[in-house]
């Protein structure tokens, strides 16, 4: 399952948003960034590369959406008013079935060992 799906219209977020409310839902990983900001770039390094290290059992059951908060302005608002966590970027945001927030980071927040800690607790 853990093809990372970049979000460029409201309603594919809707969509993802609407899924994550049942109670079987996959655990979802959302990364928005700014390709611009030098931060976020090697931020966006770090994660693609941790995602690209889990294995094979993890990938399966986890959905990971990416926001380019400048193209995509709009629905990284959507993506902040529906969860209800202010906006950031870079930022890492996951939550669990029926929508339960586990975890969210920004910045230098989002390194491998808090994915890794923040993962297991979903998987």
């Amino acid at each position: 399952m853990t093809e990372l799906q970049h979000l460029k219209e409201i309603a594919e977020w809707d969509a993802v948003w609407l899924a994550q409310k049942e109670a079987d839902a996959a655990p979802l990983l959302i990364f928005k960034r700014a390709p611009t900001c030098a931060t976020a770039r090697v931020i966006e390094r770090t994660f693609t590369d941790w995602l690209d290290s889990l294995p094979a059992a993890a990938r399966d059951r986890l959905r990971v959406v990416a926001v380019d908060v400048i193209e995509q302005r709009p629905v990284a608002r959507k993506v902040a008013q529906d969860t209800l966590i202010p906006h950031e970027s870079p930022q890492a945001l996951l939550f669990g079935p029926r929508r339960k927030r586990i975890w969210n980071a920004s910045h230098w927040q989002i390194e491998r060992v808090a994915l890794e800690a923040a993962l297991k607790k979903v998987l």
